[in-house]
């Protein structure tokens, strides 16, 4: 599930005004006034008085969209795919166009931390010298830290686990 960013449910401290909105996102009023018309803008410039984080952003992610040269057909076709408003951010997502679908870029930077670090253990493990010496630079790095007796290692054979008092 694809999350709104956080200046949804979050007020501004400072709003902006029709001008300073303008200013910052670098859109004109008939330009907001046709996405408002086509259902892409969950908002009428002209009416509010006062504009906070959540009508920027989702105005900025319209506008990329709309600059981008994709057909208004996908462009349409990528915003059905999100919840409205569409108070999202290009830092936070992405439009994977294989798979035709949203992604969380945090999801898919923890998902690859993962597989990381699922490739380094599968290493230490197949290579006992590379296991050895990392953890024999562990230990090393607690020694200098002064807090190696806060571990206990157990033996188990062919594995040695390491495991931190109190956890």
């Amino acid at each position: 599930m694809i999350k709104h960013a956080g200046c949804l449910h979050q007020a501004s401290l400072f709003q902006r005004t029709i001008d300073e909105f303008l200013e910052e996102t670098k859109l004109d009023l008939p330009t907001l006034k046709k996405l408002y018309e086509l259902k892409v803008l969950s908002f009428d410039a002209e009416k509010l008085k006062a504009f906070d984080e959540k009508e920027i952003t989702e105005a900025k992610f319209i506008k990329a969209l709309f600059y981008s040269g994709l057909s208004m057909e996908k462009i349409l076709f990528m915003l059905g795919k999100l919840e409205k408003p569409y108070c999202y951010s290009f830092k936070e997502i992405y439009w994977d166009f294989e798979n035709e679908e949203w992604l969380s870029i945090y999801d898919l930077v923890c998902k690859e931390l993962e597989n990381y670090r699922q490739e380094i253990f599968e290493e230490l493990i197949e290579d006992k010298e590379l296991f050895k010496e990392a953890l024999s630079n562990f230990v090393d790095t607690k020694r200098e830290e002064e807090d190696m007796d806060k571990y206990l290692a157990y033996n188990f054979g062919e594995y040695i686990v390491l495991k931190r008092f109190g956890e």
